[in-house]
């Protein structure tokens, strides 16, 4: 009788647990959030998480591009400049792209660094883009990390969609 009830107690206390993982996990966000609201938190105000970041913004510590906001209307030829850091660089080059909706290549081009690459600070580069207008596509432009290893866990790139 004893240990009936001692396994009872238990089958209860994990079921209890159970049942609480499983509240928690559907409904914790929105408990965060009121708990929050209720200590006077403008949630909404909030910064979102790290996958909710455009590219460009989780890339600003590795790349930047100057005058060149995402969705922007470029022409041929397109001056691109900027700085990247040293190791984004290989023999003071790294690739640009643009590609199509398709993600298609539609040109490429060869960004220079301006001074000494073999650094971890930010160096500047420059390159220019030639390609025949279309007239209105939507594409990226693709910065792509030289990476003469092949690894690609070593692989990395900033995506800045155009109209071209």
């Amino acid at each position: 009788m004893r240990k009936a009830l001692m396994w009872s107690v238990i089958i209860a206390l994990i079921l209890v647990v159970l049942g609480s993982m499983s509240y928690f996990s559907r409904n914790g966000e929105d408990l965060v959030k009121k708990g929050l609201e209720d200590k006077g938190v403008a949630v909404a105000d909030l910064p979102k998480p790290d996958e909710e970041k455009t590219a460009e913004a989780s890339k600003e510590d590795l790349i930047q591009v100057t005058a060149l906001e995402p969705g922007a209307t470029i022409i041929s030829p397109l001056a691109i400049s900027g700085r990247a850091r040293g190791y984004w660089y290989f023999e003071a080059s790294f690739l640009i792209e643009l590609r199509d909706a398709s993600d298609q290549v539609v040109t490429s081009t060869v960004a220079q660094a301006s001074g000494d690459w073999m650094t971890e600070d930010f160096v500047d580069f420059t390159a220019t883009l030639n390609f025949a207008p279309i007239g209105n596509a939507s594409g990226t432009l693709v910065l792509k990390k030289d990476n003469p290893s092949g690894e690609p866990a070593l692989d990395d790139q900033l995506v800045i969609p155009v109209i071209y």
